[in-house]
């Protein structure tokens, strides 16, 4: 946390706790990994849907023999496999409803249900193709086919927090939909046929396709050295839309073809494309025998607020400390127990109130952008709920910085039910001038009984750090020589001075310098801009 925001968003977060932590009903809110557990992982002959809850630090049967469960945003009902047909539960009922028994088009058993974001459509994979249908399994469509990808998992795919895109892997692809096919050749060795996976943002809609991320090839130079590939599995899109965790399967094969070293890592790509941050750093091990096992890692689910993600270690040589891993990404990660699991979601269940949250989607802004920020509302509560939105729709902590849009929103009243528990409302903002601002967006909940809570809830606006040029000249030419640049760029997160409105900024500058004499030091110099 900034603590230069330290007083509003305390204000702003003890607001948010009295409004999801108020009035609990019989069953009080828990927040819970709800999972796939395996047959070997629970000593039964089938498995079946699990919880994991945080506060008592044990697991629970959810539904025994359920396979590819995936529980509403809301924590109310469950989509699962048996026995090849796909069905919903609710999270207290006992009798399942049969969505599909067969799919659309050719008879195979339905995988990897999951529900919207706003709970009002499921998708699932059949074979190779991706479906999104009703709520009660109708109107299916197909919305993306996946071809000669023959990696079972490369059907993983998950839903941007708006419910309007989803990512996905997929074969690259050129632009009349072929699968590219790739030759490579490294002295006397040639390897053809080859196929790369991407990462894919499919914007259901339209059906416009944005790569994200190719996976890699890289050739060995010798036998000692041989060739190396990187592909990407098990996207996880961030509930605040920012980020997209993902698997990063690194192997290396010999020139037969077989594999030799795998290692599977966790990272992180921001959601508008951009470089990958490794949240585990495994290495890739050299192989010997089949007794040397690989490393695998493999993200599980991000917290409701986006500050932690868990994920899965797992080696067969180190069971002890095989399991589900808690990163906050500042503080060394946290065993928390011993199952890993391709099915897993991080949720509240007997939640009361209302999730309510404000975002925007990229990083950082420019001035004269347009921003598009979205205040997003989920009922938690089984009985009708009434929000109403306070005016300004939205505040903005400094003056100047940023012009609200309130022509045309709509404060409510909004009326959520479990049949319709979600709204988005969407607020335009004009970036003025460069500073890093918070933005404020509050409202009232009012129960089936008459009681009112109070909804808050903010977010980090920043517009364009400046990038400062700095040169320096030595007074006497020939008398010390640069060990690196004399010029650096440095990025800077500005703040408006309230008394004279200059955005000012301080950094240390430090060079290496290296003298006619041959010793070096170091020096050093503030400097501030404005």
């Amino acid at each position: 946390m900034d603590s230069r925001f330290c007083y509003p968003r305390m204000l702003a977060c003890l607001a948010l706790f009295y409004c999801t932590h108020f009035s609990l009903a019989a069953q009080e809110s828990e927040d819970v990994l709800f999972f796939d557990a395996s047959a070997n992982q629970t000593s039964t002959s089938e498995g079946g849907g699990a919880i994991w809850s945080f506060e008592s630090n044990e697991w629970r049967w959810w539904l025994r023999g359920a396979k590819s469960v995936n529980i509403s945003p809301d924590g109310g009902t469950v989509l699962y496999t048996y026995n090849g047909n796909l069905y919903s539960l609710g999270i207290n009922e006992t009798s399942g409803r049969k969505l599909i028994a067969e799919g659309p088009g050719n008879g195979q058993a339905p995988s990897h249900p999951k529900w919207s974001p706003l709970c009002d459509r499921i998708s699932y994979v059949i074979e190779d193709t991706l479906y999104i249908a009703e709520t009660d399994g109708s109107s299916a469509q197909s919305i993306y086919e996946w071809r000669n990808n023959w990696q079972y998992r490369d059907r993983d795919y998950a839903w941007s927090p708006d419910g309007e895109r989803i990512v996905l892997v997929g074969s690259e692809k050129d632009a009349f939909g072929n699968v590219v096919r790739r030759s490579y050749k490294s002295g006397d060795y040639e390897v053809s046929n080859v196929g790369l996976n991407q990462l894919v943002v499919l914007d259901i809609s339209s059906g416009l396709q944005t790569p994200l991320l190719l996976s890699e090839f890289i050739w060995g130079q010798s036998m000692e050295n041989f060739r190396e590939r990187a592909n990407y599995y098990s996207p996880k899109w961030s509930p605040d839309g920012k980020k997209i965790a993902i698997e990063v399967y690194r192997v290396t094969n010999d020139f037969d073809g077989h594999n030799v070293n795998v290692v599977q890592n966790v990272a992180i790509i921001p959601a508008a494309g951009g470089s990958l941050e490794y949240v585990t750093d495994f290495p890739l091990l050299e192989r010997d025998s089949l007794e040397v096992s690989h490393i695998s890692a493999w993200p599980a689910a991000w917290s409701p607020d986006s500050s932690k993600l868990a994920y899965f270690y797992y080696r067969v040589s180190d069971l002890d400390n095989s399991g589900t891993y808690i990163t906050d990404f500042e503080n060394p990660p946290a065993r928390i127990n011993r199952f890993t699991s391709r099915y897993t979601q991080w949720i509240t269940l007997n939640g009361n109130g209302a999730k309510f949250t404000v975002s925007v989607p990229d990083e950082v802004y420019k001035p004269e952008d347009i921003i598009e920020a979205t205040i997003r509302i989920r009922s938690l509560e089984d009985e009708p709920v009434t929000i109403m939105l306070d005016d300004p729709i939205l505040s903005v902590e400094l003056d100047g910085v940023l012009m609200v849009d309130e022509e045309e929103v709509n404060l409510g009243p909004y009326v959520l039910s479990r049949e319709n528990p979600t709204v988005e409302i969407k607020v335009l903002m004009l970036a003025e001038s460069r500073d890093i601002v918070d933005i404020f967006a509050s409202g009232t909940l009012t129960d089936s009984t008459g009681t009112e809570f109070i909804l808050v809830d903010s977010e980090t606006v920043v517009i364009e750090p400046l990038t400062t040029e700095i040169k320096i000249t030595p007074e006497e030419t020939g008398a010390l020589s640069w060990r690196r640049s004399a010029t650096r760029e440095t990025p800077l997160f500005p703040r408006t001075n309230k008394k004279s409105g200059l955005i000012v900024s301080r950094f240390r500058l430090q060079l290496q310098i290296e003298r006619a004499e041959k010793s070096r030091n170091w020096i050093s110099s503030e400097v501030m801009t404005c």
